[in-house]
């Protein structure tokens, strides 16, 4: 598969990649972001390629609203669930869950919504996946030099 990379911005897929890695964030899925009720906050890798956004300097709305019990989700760019077009064009992002390269697997791609979401299937399971890892395909698919 082949994935453009023609109108990434690298330095600030490089800031993405960083706080995926970094072990900042923890996992969680189905929204960009949430705070639980007992005050824990959890990340969508899109979430915190929004929070990343922010932080570096894009002007984008967000907003935290009850919506499923006593969780509190986050409107980043007045999305909930994506990418926002706003934080999308910062990146260079082609698509609001940008595909990304499965790790261990040449060539294949998935939403990075869905890999977060659901893991990949590694030829015998589904295999669930981390946030660092899932940095570290954003990079391999958007940074390095590869040939599939």
């Amino acid at each position: 598969m082949v994935i453009s990379r023609e109108n990434i911005n690298p330095e600030r897929v490089e800031l993405l990649c960083r706080a995926l890695e970094s072990g900042e964030y923890e996992k969680g899925e189905h929204a960009l972001h949430v705070r639980t009720p007992d005050g824990k906050h959890k990340w969508c890798c899109l979430g915190v390629a929004g929070d990343v956004a922010h932080r570096n300097g894009l002007a984008v709305t967000r907003e935290m609203f009850g919506d499923i019990g006593d969780f509190l989700l986050e409107s980043i760019g007045g999305d909930s669930t994506v990418m926002s077009p706003q934080v999308r064009k910062w990146y260079g992002f082609g698509s609001c869950s940008p595909r990304v390269l499965i790790p261990g697997r040449r060539g294949d791609a998935v939403k990075a919504a869905h890999l977060n979401d659901s893991g990949y299937w590694d030829g015998e399971t589904m295999r669930q996946i981390t946030l660092p890892e899932i940095g570290a395909a954003f990079r391999r698919t958007y940074l390095e030099d590869h040939d599939g």
